[in-house]
């Protein structure tokens, strides 16, 4: 799994690192939207947990502990958003967001262990690309406004370690499940980054222009 997900990876790097992530507004929206998902991370892993087979009982284990940890992150995005003067309640949620996590609802219930596709797309871009998105983020928007990215480079990796971990123990039916939700979840990802920081940042561009 960890040469599946470093190729697919690779596949989308450029362009998650390519949107702009320093323009403000664009950022902003990023936050909210961010907000909106994140919040339905730890509701999501709660429902995993109980639809898991009785033979996947460490797995069980693991997300609780991992839920339990998740719990409140999305506060620290919008923390953010408010330390940049903006409201949550002036970003709606976008379609594009509610078509990165929505799909997971399902999962959770119908074929829970797909679930770590949508887990492992999240905690290894945080690893591979989060501090290279720090970098353009902290000059541009200052260092209050980046709990949230430092946060998941922070705590991801030993998130990341145990999902590989996990991974190691399950056929290789499950991981078919697995890889095809972590495609669909990158590609919905990226959706989303293109609507926050590629057309919502080329608005403010836009404005500025004129």
């Amino acid at each position: 799994m960890k040469d599946y997900f470093y190729d697919i990876f690779s596949r989308y790097e450029n362009d998650i690192l390519s949107v702009q992530w320093d323009k403000k507004e664009g950022y902003i929206d990023y936050l909210a939207q961010t907000f909106y998902y994140v919040s339905h991370s730890s509701r999501i892993m709660s429902i995993v947990a109980g639809h898991l087979p009785e033979k996947h009982e460490e797995t069980h284990k693991a997300i609780l502990k991992h839920a339990s940890e998740e719990r409140g992150h999305q506060f620290a995005a919008l923390k953010d958003l408010e330390r940049l003067g903006a409201k949550i309640d002036q970003y709606p949620e976008h379609p594009e967001t509610r078509m990165f996590w929505e799909p997971q609802y399902y999962k959770a219930q119908f074929s829970p262990l797909d679930f770590y596709g949508y887990a492992l797309m999240l905690e290894g871009t945080a690893v591979l690309a989060g501090r290279k998105i720090l970098e353009k983020v902290e000059p541009a928007h200052g260092t209050k406004a980046c709990g949230f990215l430092r946060l998941h480079c922070e705590e991801d990796p030993a998130h990341l370690d145990m999902l590989f971990n996990l991974f190691n123990k399950y056929n290789e039916s499950e991981l078919i499940g697995i890889r095809n939700n972590c495609h669909q979840s990158f590609k919905a990802y990226y959706n989303m980054l293109r609507v926050t920081l590629g057309e919502s940042a080329k608005k403010e561009g836009d404005q500025n222009a004129a």
